[in-house]
């Protein structure tokens, strides 16, 4: 975005692009429709949740693994968390 370009490949503008909280271009149409299906998505929120729970757990603990591994470790956690929850009936907080 320093104004050398007067569009992308795929034709979007300045004024079709916006920066993500991790500071990559990304468009604003597409940024907006991804919120929106993420906040209206409750169980793609519970996944998300389990998942940075499962990640803090395995880290707490020390079992996390390195690599390829850790994220199927991961991976496999938030799974359990996950049937965990739905077996006691808890919501999504």
């Amino acid at each position: 975005m320093h104004g050398r370009a007067e569009h992308t490949k795929g034709k979007l503008t300045m004024d079709d692009l916006e920066y993500n909280k991790l500071g990559r271009i990304v468009s604003k149409r597409r940024s907006k429709l991804s919120k929106q299906s993420f906040a209206n998505n409750p169980r793609m929120k519970a996944r998300s949740i389990a998942v940075r729970n499962a990640a803090l757990k395995l880290r707490a603990t020390g079992k996390l693994k390195s690599g390829r591994q850790a994220l199927q470790q991961i991976n496999k956690e938030a799974t359990r968390l996950l049937e965990e929850r739905d077996r006691l009936g808890i919501g999504v907080s």
